[in-house]
């Protein structure tokens, strides 16, 4: 039950091993492509073992909703240093999928058994971060999470 609860590898891999890992395992089993893509700076940005975990998390349930609800054939998880001169990091998950209204994106009755994106955004503020869900009826969805460090 602990490896399942933190990935065994946490300690000792880098978040590029363990997410290209993750992408490489969800392709498999859910039949959708999955490409992992760093900055080559990204190795730079000092991550300590929760953080590893809140990203690894975010990224697991983030492709999981892409399997159950998105019809998609692509995703693609994309890491980049901030932009903005600042430390700190952006990261987005990304599918070519159905879409959804975000401003209804779970409907009343089915609320009780969905967590998804309530749990991205708990994990992203545990990070110290933001996060952003953009999406479009028919237009694949994008998540879109920012930390300053």
């Amino acid at each position: 039950i602990l490896s399942a609860l933190n990935p065994p590898a946490l300690k000792e891999s880098s978040i590029q091993v363990l997410i290209s890992e993750l992408c490489a395992s969800f392709q498999k089993t859910s039949g959708i492509e999955c490409k992992a893509n760093f900055t080559d700076d990204f190795s730079s940005v000092d991550l300590n073992e929760e953080e590893k975990l809140n990203i690894f998390r975010i990224v697991q349930e983030s492709l999981t909703n892409i399997q159950k609800h998105t019809n998609a054939k692509t995703a693609q998880v994309i890491f980049r240093t901030s932009s903005n001169g600042k430390k700190g990091y952006v990261f987005f998950i990304c599918d070519d999928g159905c879409g959804f209204d975000t401003s209804h994106p779970v409907s009343s009755k089915d609320k009780a058994n969905h967590f998804g994106l309530k749990s991205i955004s708990q994990r992203a503020q545990l990070l110290g971060g933001s996060l952003k869900v953009t999406s479009e009826i028919g237009g694949g969805t994008n998540i879109r999470i920012e930390v300053r460090k």
